[in-house]
């Protein structure tokens, strides 16, 4: 608490002089004997004393403790207030660039919580049970009547996202879904293109190549060709 207080002080302090020495600085054709009646020199020392507030803020930017470690080590207190009245007497330019810092630093971290959710969502859409969903509504389905169905109903775009979806993994290759619903890799690419431009499929891009995985709308999108199946069987029964 006391190492806090000295720190406030110092703000106050430091951003004032710096302040000070900024409207010096950049005002020497004014009347120095009157700068207290002067609107700008006002100005110039409360942005100071603001521009020495962000210092914690720059400090934390660059992983810097130097503030908790003056608890410790009082001798650092003198570096801290070095930072607090740099900032002060450049405090335009100090406050465009923690500003830029700032706005960098939260543009990268959406930017990758959102390759983050990219990477896991897949992953937990398919971990997560579904009714409609998976394999056990085709073993409702006899193999003579889910062949025939295929073959007059069931288009290459379907066979590769039911593919996909009851798959063993959730990423795929295109040699993988090839050698599976036994189509060759250039129809099979054109087909993902296509499904791509449709936004029923997404891109992963890593270390192992590229692989695929299917999109909530391309789920939603099998979820109404899947009841045709259904449909269908059902009809048939009748």
């Amino acid at each position: 608490m006391k190492n806090h207080l000295v720190i406030c002080v110092l703000i106050l302090l430091m951003g004032g002089l710096g302040g000070t020495i900024n409207y010096l600085l950049n005002n020497e054709s004014r009347e120095k004997n009157k700068f207290f009646n002067d609107k700008y020199f006002w100005s110039c020392f409360i942005i100071g004393i603001g521009a020495s507030i962000l210092v914690p803020l720059f400090l934390n930017t660059i992983s810097s403790n130097l503030i908790n470690e003056s608890a410790n080590d009082p001798n650092k207190l003198y570096i801290i207030a070095g930072f607090f009245l740099l900032a002060a007497i450049y405090s335009k330019k100090f406050i465009n660039s923690i500003w830029d810092r700032v706005t960098k630093q939260v543009n990268e971290n959406t930017q990758q919580i959102r390759a983050i959710n990219k990477e896991t969502q897949p992953i937990i859409e398919k971990e997560t049970e579904d009714d409609f969903l998976g394999k056990e509504i085709f073993t409702t389905i006899s193999d003579e009547r889910r062949l025939a169905y295929s073959k007059n109903n069931v288009n290459d775009e379907f066979k590769i996202l039911n593919n996909i979806i009851n798959g063993n993994y959730t990423f795929r290759s295109i040699k993988g879904i090839s050698e599976e619903i036994n189509i060759n890799e250039s129809t099979v690419i054109k087909i993902i293109e296509e499904l791509i431009r449709k936004d029923y499929i997404g891109i992963r891009d890593g270390k192992d190549g590229v692989k695929y995985y299917i999109t909530q709308k391309g789920r939603r999108y099998y979820k109404s060709e899947l009841m045709k199946v259904i449909s269908w069987n059902e009809n048939k029964k009748d």
